[in-house]
């Protein structure tokens, strides 16, 4: 159906710019032709697009202001400081829950191990009146000195089809410099567990 409705929105589109090209050269002038064109590009263009230039640049701007991975400690450097307390680091499997509110709207998840907690944070702003930027950071912190191992920074603008968005073409998920992978990794290598019986 969205794509039905796609090929005749791109037809009709086409219609109305050549429609208007054809009467600005009818007055003799190319110039206005292409601003007869424009004109009518923009008549059919705007309805169902006006957010859309203003939505992409809003997740650019974030995005480029603190979005994606930072990594502040190896985490290969970390286990080498703690290797011989490893063995008294080991949390259930699947991580020892903590529900804690922390300040600066951060929530401790849960314990990878008994040093290490992931701690998670999101929330929603407007942008111009019109554009909600979604941020969700995750981090990985160590309990003992209060620093950040790795923080991993996400922004998403608009809604997909499958959270009920009719307008998918403004659905921006994460940042250019998508790093959830090594963030994996690091949450994976610093994942201290029980052996399992």
């Amino acid at each position: 159906m969205f794509l039905v409705a796609a090929v005749i929105y791109i037809f009709v589109l086409i219609l109305a710019v050549r429609f208007c090209w054809r009467k600005g050269v009818a007055t003799g002038s190319r110039k206005r032709a292409l601003a007869y064109a424009a004109i009518g590009f923009l008549l059919v263009y705007l309805p169902f697009f006006w957010d859309h230039i203003p939505t992409v640049m809003a997740h650019r701007y974030y995005c480029a202001k603190d979005g994606g991975l930072t990594v502040y400690q190896d985490p290969d450097v970390w286990l080498v400081e703690h290797r011989d307390e490893l063995d008294s680091l080991r949390v259930q499997t699947g991580g020892e829950p903590v529900r804690m509110k922390l300040e600066g709207g951060w929530e401790r998840s849960y314990l990878l191990n008994k040093l290490v907690a992931m701690d998670v944070s999101g929330e929603s702003f407007s942008v111009l009146g019109f554009v909600t930027v979604r941020r969700s950071a995750q981090r990985l912190t160590d309990i003992s000195t209060g620093n950040s191992i790795a923080t991993d920074v996400q922004y998403a603008v608009g809604k997909s089809f499958e959270s009920g968005g009719l307008r998918a073409w403004l659905y921006r998920k994460g940042c250019s410099q998508n790093n959830f992978e090594e963030f994996g990794n690091i949450h994976r290598k610093l994942f201290v567990q029980e052996a399992v019986k």
